[in-house]
């Protein structure tokens, strides 16, 4: 008695290598979804550090009260300008991991006593960044710090 392969000698020999494709397509499928999640990872990074030198100084400008103004009898409140120089010398001064392309800085609140600023930066894409040099995401991180009143 002779046993027969059900899919037949000719069957099997068209079939096979044929997990090879399937293999390496599962590998580059393993593989873009780990580059996507190492390129969500450093966006998510990149904004916590942005969003942490906003802090930073949006906290060192809401210490810019004009300290003098205070003592000789006037009020307290944070002048535009002296925010604005208190911010320029927080970026000039601090380590930041990243490169503040601009920012923005105001005094906000009725008494005058908040200052708001605003970080700018351009964050490169993860491997594309290689390939051509101008991808790069416009990202911006906002803060507000109140002055002692």
């Amino acid at each position: 008695m002779h046993l027969r392969h059900p899919l037949g000698r000719r069957t099997q020999e068209r079939q096979r290598g044929s997990i090879s494709p399937l293999m390496i397509g599962f590998c580059l499928v393993l593989l873009m979804l780990a580059l996507g999640t190492y390129g969500v990872s450093k966006a998510f990074l990149y904004q916590r550090d942005l969003a942490n030198a906003a802090d930073g100084a949006a906290l060192y400008a809401a210490d810019a009260i004009d300290t003098g103004a205070i003592y000789a009898g006037g009020q307290r409140r944070l002048s535009p300008a002296r925010v604005q120089a208190a911010v320029a010398q927080y970026l000039a001064n601090q380590p930041h991991t990243i490169h503040v392309s601009g920012y923005d800085s105001s005094v906000t609140g009725a008494d005058r006593l908040t200052a708001r600023v605003t970080l700018h930066a351009s964050m490169p894409v993860p491997f594309v960044d290689q390939l051509f040099s101008s991808a790069s995401i416009p990202i911006s991180a906002t803060a507000s710090a109140r002055g002692l009143g």
